[in-house]
């Protein structure tokens, strides 16, 4: 009886130990597991951000926003286009390594950035020069408002003389009496170049010293680089300390100014001396 007992619970051991076997050998390796829920967190998808040129672009191009256009993309990994890495994808004033024709993409290896040390050397083609153009404290909102890729027009204000004659026009004071006879300078701005492209705006650091108002105003407090070719630095060399120079926005989507008198400005000081005569 007692060999019979024995018997069975041997068999049913035995049983369970090919059962638990069986049950074991179909279970799913857990590290393979892990491994696979590791590769899938590594291709989780995720946004990038992509800049598409949106006309042909040459090599020492500096890009402007009008330039391309920032896309943003889906995808399950890495993606040689992604730009996200630069500057949060803002790209403006980078400069093109090499040329891209309309709706390609621009790479970071193909873009350099403004704060590069070899970026104004990299800018220049054969040929071309860096021209240092200096701010007045006066004119202080053109280095918050001008960077490097922005595209510029170079004017010069100039006295306007007549020879043989003496220009006197009538002058209206606060009170609204007027004063004539007193020699007013006539002006005329004309158009030196109606487009140059910014390499760099640079504010100096300010320095804490008492001086006039006066003193202030003319104080240089910053930089302006543009790039010039030979011909161009060489007309500029000549006529810079005739006159007054100075920059204004270039829009392609309006007429430039090419010159402009004082009499077209102010038509109301021509007719005064009309009315006057000559002395």
């Amino acid at each position: 009886m007692n060999h019979r007992v024995l018997f069975f619970l041997s068999i049913i051991v035995i049983g369970v130990g090919v059962v638990g076997i069986f049950i074991q050998s179909r279970q799913p390796d857990v590290v393979t597991t892990i491994e696979e829920l590791k590769g899938n967190s590594d291709n989780a998808e995720k946004n990038i951000l992509v800049a598409e040129a949106l006309r042909d672009l040459q090599a020492r191009d500096i890009l402007s926003p009008q330039d391309y256009r920032i896309l943003t993309l889906k995808t399950n990994g890495t993606d040689a286009r992604d730009i996200t890495a630069l500057s949060d994808g803002d790209i403006r004033g980078y400069l093109v390594m090499n040329n891209v024709v309309k709706g390609g993409y621009l790479t970071p290896p193909m873009l350099l950035s403004p704060t590069d040390k070899d970026f104004s050397s990299q800018s220049l083609n054969v040929g071309e020069m860096p021209y240092s153009f200096p701010v007045k404290s006066a004119d202080s909102y053109l280095l918050s408002s001008i960077s490097a890729g922005d595209t510029l027009s170079l004017y010069i204000r100039l006295k306007e003389i007549e020879k043989g004659k003496t220009e006197t026009v009538g002058l209206s004071n606060s009170e609204g009496s007027s004063s004539f006879g007193r020699k007013t300078p006539k002006y005329t701005i004309t158009r030196i170049f109606e487009r140059i492209t910014v390499l760099e705006s640079k504010r100096y650091k300010e320095q804490n010293q008492n001086e006039s108002r006066l003193s202030q105003d003319n104080k240089t407090i910053g930089v302006i680089v543009f790039r010039l070719n030979q011909s161009q630095l060489a007309k500029l060399r000549t006529i810079e300390n005739v006159g007054d120079l100075f920059l204004l926005p270039y829009s392609p989507t309006q007429e430039g100014i090419n010159r402009i008198s004082m009499d077209e400005s102010l038509p109301q000081l021509h007719s005064i001396k009309e009315l006057r005569g000559k002395n």
